[in-house]
Protein backbone atom coordinates (compact mmCIF):
# COMPACT_ATOMS: atom_id res chain seq x y z
CA UNK A 1 0.00 0.00 0.00
CA UNK A 2 1.46 3.21 -0.81
CA UNK A 3 0.52 6.11 1.52
CA UNK A 4 0.79 10.02 0.29
CA UNK A 5 1.96 12.47 3.51
CA UNK A 6 3.42 15.62 3.80
CA UNK A 7 2.74 17.84 7.07
CA UNK A 8 4.89 19.31 10.07
CA UNK A 9 5.86 18.54 13.24
CA UNK A 10 5.12 20.33 16.57
CA UNK A 11 6.86 22.85 18.78
CA UNK A 12 6.83 20.06 21.95
CA UNK A 13 8.81 17.83 19.50
CA UNK A 14 5.75 15.77 18.35
CA UNK A 15 6.08 15.21 14.40
CA UNK A 16 2.76 15.83 13.01
CA UNK A 17 2.21 13.35 9.87
CA UNK A 18 5.66 14.77 8.24
CA UNK A 19 6.46 11.22 7.60
CA UNK A 20 3.85 8.39 7.07
CA UNK A 21 4.15 5.85 9.80
CA UNK A 22 4.65 3.05 7.28
CA UNK A 23 8.44 4.55 6.08
CA UNK A 24 9.23 6.01 9.78
CA UNK A 25 12.46 4.77 11.20
CA UNK A 26 12.03 1.64 13.16
CA UNK A 27 14.09 3.40 15.95
CA UNK A 28 12.19 6.42 16.87
CA UNK A 29 13.54 9.81 15.96
CA UNK A 30 14.46 11.21 19.25
CA UNK A 31 15.32 14.49 20.22
CA UNK A 32 17.59 13.86 23.56
CA UNK A 33 19.62 11.42 24.99
CA UNK A 34 20.73 10.91 28.10
CA UNK A 35 23.82 13.42 29.44
CA UNK A 36 24.74 14.10 32.73
CA UNK A 37 25.42 17.66 31.87
CA UNK A 38 24.98 20.76 29.85
CA UNK A 39 26.14 23.73 29.52
CA UNK A 40 24.48 26.10 31.85
CA UNK A 41 21.85 29.29 30.92
CA UNK A 42 23.57 31.59 29.57
CA UNK A 43 21.69 35.22 29.60
CA UNK A 44 20.72 36.74 26.48
CA UNK A 45 19.60 39.94 25.01
CA UNK A 46 15.93 39.49 24.00
CA UNK A 47 14.77 38.74 20.38
CA UNK A 48 15.60 41.83 18.16
CA UNK A 49 14.16 42.48 14.25
CA UNK A 50 17.10 45.65 13.83
CA UNK A 51 17.86 45.30 10.58
CA UNK A 52 22.04 44.67 9.69
CA UNK A 53 20.91 44.01 6.19
CA UNK A 54 18.63 45.94 3.69
CA UNK A 55 15.97 44.27 2.30
CA UNK A 56 11.77 43.76 2.28
CA UNK A 57 12.14 41.52 5.80
CA UNK A 58 9.09 39.86 7.37
CA UNK A 59 8.20 41.49 10.91
CA UNK A 60 7.46 37.39 11.82
CA UNK A 61 11.17 35.67 10.67
CA UNK A 62 9.21 33.29 8.73
CA UNK A 63 11.75 29.93 7.95
CA UNK A 64 10.95 27.69 4.94
CA UNK A 65 12.17 25.42 2.67
CA UNK A 66 11.51 24.36 -1.02
CA UNK A 67 10.29 21.30 -1.78
CA UNK A 68 6.80 20.10 -4.02
CA UNK A 69 6.45 24.03 -4.33
CA UNK A 70 7.76 25.08 -1.17
CA UNK A 71 6.83 24.40 2.54
CA UNK A 72 6.59 26.72 5.44
CA UNK A 73 8.22 25.25 8.54
CA UNK A 74 7.16 27.63 11.33
CA UNK A 75 8.56 31.30 12.93
CA UNK A 76 10.00 32.15 16.50
CA UNK A 77 7.16 35.12 17.20
CA UNK A 78 9.43 36.97 19.90
CA UNK A 79 8.20 34.45 22.63
CA UNK A 80 7.68 30.73 21.47
CA UNK A 81 7.84 29.04 18.07
CA UNK A 82 4.93 28.94 15.94
CA UNK A 83 4.52 25.35 13.76
CA UNK A 84 2.45 25.87 10.80
CA UNK A 85 0.12 23.57 9.62
CA UNK A 86 -2.19 22.98 7.22
CA UNK A 87 -4.45 26.02 7.98
CA UNK A 88 -1.77 28.18 9.48
CA UNK A 89 -2.17 31.93 8.19
CA UNK A 90 1.36 32.87 7.27
CA UNK A 91 2.73 35.91 8.70
CA UNK A 92 3.87 37.14 5.14
CA UNK A 93 2.40 39.30 2.46
CA UNK A 94 4.51 37.95 -0.55
CA UNK A 95 7.76 39.35 -1.90
CA UNK A 96 9.55 39.41 1.09
CA UNK A 97 13.62 38.62 0.89
CA UNK A 98 15.07 35.73 2.67
CA UNK A 99 18.49 34.39 3.83
CA UNK A 100 19.66 31.46 2.77
CA UNK A 101 21.03 28.86 6.09
CA UNK A 102 22.81 26.36 4.40
CA UNK A 103 26.21 24.78 5.27
CA UNK A 104 28.87 26.57 2.50
CA UNK A 105 26.36 28.72 1.52
CA UNK A 106 25.23 32.50 1.32
CA UNK A 107 22.05 33.98 -0.52
CA UNK A 108 19.55 36.39 -0.10
CA UNK A 109 16.23 34.97 -2.25
CA UNK A 110 13.21 36.77 -3.07
CA UNK A 111 9.69 34.58 -1.87
CA UNK A 112 6.72 35.02 -3.94
CA UNK A 113 2.94 35.49 -2.50
CA UNK A 114 2.11 32.56 0.56
CA UNK A 115 0.27 29.95 -1.33
CA UNK A 116 -1.26 26.51 -0.03
CA UNK A 117 1.68 24.60 -2.56
CA UNK A 118 3.24 22.92 -0.37
CA UNK A 119 3.27 19.24 -0.93
CA UNK A 120 0.41 20.01 -3.61
CA UNK A 121 2.09 17.44 -6.49
CA UNK A 122 1.71 14.11 -4.12
CA UNK A 123 -1.24 15.17 -1.59
CA UNK A 124 -2.91 17.29 -3.36
CA UNK A 125 -6.24 17.37 -0.98
CA UNK A 126 -4.25 18.79 1.65
CA UNK A 127 -1.54 21.19 0.39
CA UNK A 128 0.52 22.95 3.16
CA UNK A 129 0.92 26.31 2.94
CA UNK A 130 4.28 26.96 1.25
CA UNK A 131 6.66 29.92 -0.01
CA UNK A 132 7.54 29.83 -3.93
CA UNK A 133 11.33 31.29 -4.17
CA UNK A 134 12.60 33.21 -6.92
CA UNK A 135 15.54 30.24 -7.05
CA UNK A 136 15.19 27.15 -4.74
CA UNK A 137 17.85 25.58 -6.55
CA UNK A 138 19.79 28.02 -3.93
CA UNK A 139 18.69 26.03 -1.13
CA UNK A 140 20.09 22.68 -2.22
CA UNK A 141 23.31 21.58 -1.99
CA UNK A 142 24.77 17.74 -3.04
CA UNK A 143 27.40 15.76 -1.37
CA UNK A 144 29.44 12.80 -0.75
CA UNK A 145 27.03 10.79 0.73
CA UNK A 146 30.20 8.61 2.51
CA UNK A 147 29.33 5.63 0.46
CA UNK A 148 30.26 6.09 -2.99
CA UNK A 149 27.41 7.79 -4.19
CA UNK A 150 25.58 11.28 -3.89
CA UNK A 151 23.19 12.81 -1.46
CA UNK A 152 20.62 15.81 -2.01
CA UNK A 153 21.34 17.91 1.72
CA UNK A 154 18.30 20.51 2.04
CA UNK A 155 18.64 24.08 3.91
CA UNK A 156 16.30 26.23 5.04
CA UNK A 157 15.29 30.28 4.08
CA UNK A 158 14.51 32.89 6.60
CA UNK A 159 12.84 36.70 6.35
CA UNK A 160 15.40 37.75 8.62
CA UNK A 161 17.66 40.70 8.55
CA UNK A 162 19.87 39.63 11.37
CA UNK A 163 23.03 37.61 10.67
CA UNK A 164 22.27 34.38 10.81
CA UNK A 165 25.78 33.35 12.15
CA UNK A 166 27.22 35.18 15.11
CA UNK A 167 30.30 32.83 15.37
CA UNK A 168 31.49 30.48 12.79
CA UNK A 169 30.39 27.42 11.51
CA UNK A 170 33.18 25.15 9.98
CA UNK A 171 33.69 21.70 8.79
CA UNK A 172 35.15 19.39 11.66
CA UNK A 173 37.37 16.23 11.87
CA UNK A 174 36.67 13.03 12.30
CA UNK A 175 39.17 11.02 14.55
CA UNK A 176 39.16 7.41 16.35
CA UNK A 177 37.39 8.74 19.45
CA UNK A 178 34.52 9.79 18.04
CA UNK A 179 34.32 7.00 15.79
CA UNK A 180 34.45 5.18 19.57
CA UNK A 181 31.89 7.44 20.85
CA UNK A 182 29.31 6.40 17.60
CA UNK A 183 30.27 2.72 18.27
CA UNK A 184 28.60 2.73 21.79
CA UNK A 185 25.89 4.79 21.17
CA UNK A 186 24.99 2.37 18.42
CA UNK A 187 25.84 -0.40 20.93
CA UNK A 188 23.02 0.69 23.07
CA UNK A 189 20.69 0.67 20.27
CA UNK A 190 20.99 -3.12 19.71
CA UNK A 191 23.86 -2.37 16.61
CA UNK A 192 27.24 -3.82 16.77
CA UNK A 193 29.90 -2.87 14.63
CA UNK A 194 33.54 -3.62 14.21
CA UNK A 195 33.58 -0.30 12.45
CA UNK A 196 31.49 3.01 12.26
CA UNK A 197 31.23 5.32 8.95
CA UNK A 198 31.33 8.97 10.08
CA UNK A 199 29.88 10.99 6.81
CA UNK A 200 30.03 14.50 8.49
CA UNK A 201 31.54 16.40 11.37
CA UNK A 202 30.47 20.63 11.74
CA UNK A 203 31.25 22.36 15.03
CA UNK A 204 30.09 25.77 15.64
CA UNK A 205 29.63 27.15 19.48
CA UNK A 206 25.86 26.79 19.31
CA UNK A 207 24.70 28.88 22.39
CA UNK A 208 27.83 31.60 22.47
CA UNK A 209 29.43 29.81 26.11
CA UNK A 210 33.23 29.76 24.45
CA UNK A 211 33.11 25.97 24.02
CA UNK A 212 32.89 24.52 20.67
CA UNK A 213 30.51 21.71 20.14
CA UNK A 214 30.95 19.00 17.40
CA UNK A 215 27.84 17.30 15.22
CA UNK A 216 28.80 14.13 13.96
CA UNK A 217 26.87 11.66 11.13
CA UNK A 218 27.63 8.17 11.55
CA UNK A 219 26.04 6.57 8.78
CA UNK A 220 25.78 3.24 6.90
CA UNK A 221 22.34 3.02 5.07
CA UNK A 222 20.05 2.07 2.30
CA UNK A 223 16.87 3.90 1.73
CA UNK A 224 14.15 1.27 1.11
CA UNK A 225 11.20 0.05 2.19
CA UNK A 226 12.88 -2.92 4.40
CA UNK A 227 16.29 -3.20 5.70
CA UNK A 228 18.79 -4.32 8.22
CA UNK A 229 21.84 -3.76 9.62
CA UNK A 230 21.18 0.02 8.81
CA UNK A 231 22.46 2.92 10.56
CA UNK A 232 21.89 7.20 10.89
CA UNK A 233 23.04 8.75 13.93
CA UNK A 234 23.23 12.35 14.70
CA UNK A 235 24.81 13.43 17.50
CA UNK A 236 26.88 16.26 19.38
CA UNK A 237 29.81 15.90 21.92
CA UNK A 238 31.34 19.16 23.55
CA UNK A 239 34.42 19.48 26.05
CA UNK A 240 32.08 20.92 28.47
CA UNK A 241 29.48 18.03 28.70
CA UNK A 242 30.17 14.62 29.89
CA UNK A 243 28.55 12.26 27.43
CA UNK A 244 27.45 12.30 23.71
CA UNK A 245 24.10 13.63 23.44
CA UNK A 246 22.09 12.57 20.43
CA UNK A 247 20.18 14.63 18.37
CA UNK A 248 18.28 12.46 15.73
CA UNK A 249 18.23 7.97 14.87
CA UNK A 250 17.52 5.46 12.98
CA UNK A 251 18.92 2.02 14.24
CA UNK A 252 17.96 -0.92 13.09
CA UNK A 253 20.30 -3.91 13.63
CA UNK A 254 21.03 -7.60 11.47
CA UNK A 255 18.14 -9.02 13.91
CA UNK A 256 15.18 -6.14 12.74
CA UNK A 257 13.78 -5.27 9.81
CA UNK A 258 12.60 -1.45 9.44
CA UNK A 259 12.18 1.66 6.98
CA UNK A 260 15.65 3.44 7.44
CA UNK A 261 16.30 6.87 7.48
CA UNK A 262 19.52 9.06 6.60
CA UNK A 263 20.31 12.27 8.38
CA UNK A 264 22.64 15.37 7.60
CA UNK A 265 23.20 18.97 9.33
CA UNK A 266 21.89 21.36 6.50
CA UNK A 267 22.52 24.66 8.64
CA UNK A 268 23.70 26.05 11.81
CA UNK A 269 22.37 29.28 12.43
CA UNK A 270 20.55 31.58 14.35
CA UNK A 271 16.74 31.47 13.87
CA UNK A 272 15.11 33.21 16.39
CA UNK A 273 17.42 36.55 16.53
CA UNK A 274 18.50 35.85 19.93
CA UNK A 275 21.96 34.88 19.25
CA UNK A 276 22.23 31.59 19.79
CA UNK A 277 22.36 29.01 16.60
CA UNK A 278 19.82 26.06 15.60
CA UNK A 279 20.51 22.72 14.01
CA UNK A 280 18.52 22.70 10.91
CA UNK A 281 18.31 18.79 10.03
CA UNK A 282 17.77 17.46 6.73
CA UNK A 283 15.79 13.63 7.13
CA UNK A 284 15.71 11.34 4.11
CA UNK A 285 13.46 7.83 4.20
CA UNK A 286 12.25 5.94 1.43
CA UNK A 287 10.39 8.27 -1.16
CA UNK A 288 10.10 11.09 1.71
CA UNK A 289 12.02 13.74 2.84
CA UNK A 290 11.82 16.72 5.69
CA UNK A 291 13.35 19.30 7.17
CA UNK A 292 13.54 20.29 11.05
CA UNK A 293 15.07 22.94 13.09
CA UNK A 294 16.32 21.80 16.81
CA UNK A 295 17.51 23.58 19.65
CA UNK A 296 20.22 23.58 22.47
CA UNK A 297 18.65 23.30 25.69
CA UNK A 298 19.28 22.03 29.31
CA UNK A 299 17.34 18.82 28.62
CA UNK A 300 19.17 18.06 25.56
CA UNK A 301 18.34 19.34 21.51
CA UNK A 302 14.83 19.81 21.62
CA UNK A 303 12.57 19.66 18.05
CA UNK A 304 11.05 23.06 17.76
CA UNK A 305 9.33 23.26 13.96
CA UNK A 306 9.25 20.92 10.82
CA UNK A 307 7.98 20.07 7.50
CA UNK A 308 8.08 17.36 5.05
CA UNK A 309 6.74 15.46 1.99
CA UNK A 310 6.49 12.26 0.27
CA UNK A 311 4.67 8.96 -0.61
Amino acid sequence: MVISSCGTSAGDGTLISTIPSTTTPTTSTSSTTTTTRLPTTTTLPPTTTTSLLEGNWAKQPLVAYDDWGGMALGWWDGTRWVQVDAETVLPVVGGEDYQVALLGSQAILEGGPPQNTGCDVVLPDAPMPGIQFDDGNALYTIVDDGQGGERFVSGVAISAPWNLRPRPVTDGETHPDLEALAAGLLAERGYTADAVNLVQAVDADLDGDGTIETLVVAEQTELANDMSDVYSLLFAVSPAWDEAVVVVESVIPADDTGFPASFRVSAVADLSGDGRMELVVDGQAWENGWVTVHELTQAGFEHRIGAGCGV
